[in-house]
């Protein structure tokens, strides 16, 4: 049961909505595409975890506050046993971990997830203290994009690869799952703590008399489009 739905980031649709009007700048131009990468693995793996069969609450894109420091949560699931957070990641590519960092193929370092997810877990786990609520808690990183390649791949972590996300939602499913009203209470004081997304802070600036008027199709964008009847 999904009990938050997903809905299109607020930086992501202004700068959709800009791209087509106007000309942005490069850098600018790598935030939208990132932005819009992520986006997209999170409906992807809303694919696979919106098929579970047993009774389960699906949050999703959850901003929360604890302690006076604010952290996002891609998906959450509840269930009659646990809670698991997942960081969902998008990357494309071939990638290699050492010494506990993440690199590109070119050697560039990027955010470790793993240390994402374990923020988001620490602080989340002070939030459930905090509502007094007991229940355990498991935190992954999963790897949606099956053109993602890990090298020298840590064993143990909490990761899940694209050739393992069907499998671990399998296995979901396969597990006994029976909801109270406890869960769904859960559920409820978590929604209600919930931060509105704040507005995107690195949308260009923008004269509106100079954005380009008109409708666009909605498949391709162009603004080549032909109103015939209705």
């Amino acid at each position: 049961m999904i009990h938050k739905r997903r809905d299109k980031p607020i930086g992501l649709r202004m700068l959709e909505l800009l791209s087509k009007r106007m000309s942005i700048d490069s850098k600018t131009m790598q935030q939208y595409v990132s932005l819009k990468k992520g986006y997209e693995g999170e409906l992807f793996f809303d694919t696979f975890i919106n098929e579970l069969k047993e009774e389960c609450i699906i949050l999703n894109d959850l901003l929360l506050e604890v302690n006076h420091t604010v952290f996002q949560i891609d998906s959450l699931l509840i269930t009659q046993e646990k809670i698991q957070l997942y960081e969902v990641k998008n990357f494309g590519g071939d990638f290699y971990y050492e010494e506990d960092k993440l690199f590109t193929r070119n050697q560039r370092e990027i955010v470790n997830p793993l240390h994402q997810v374990g923020r988001s877990n620490s602080l989340f786990s002070q939030l459930l203290i905090k509502l007094q609520i007991k229940m355990p808690i498991e935190a992954f990183v999963v790897f949606v994009n099956p053109d993602f390649t890990l090298y020298q791949a840590p064993i143990g972590k909490p990761i899940i690869f694209p050739g393992q996300l069907k499998r671990h939602m399998s296995n979901l499913s396969n597990t006994h799952s029976r909801l109270t009203n406890y869960h769904k209470n859960i559920a409820e004081q978590l929604v209600e703590r919930h931060i509105a997304e704040p507005l995107y802070p690195h949308v260009p600036h923008y004269d509106h008399q100079l954005l380009r008027k008109g409708m666009t199709c909605q498949k391709c964008d162009s603004f080549s489009i032909t109103v015939e009847r209705k």
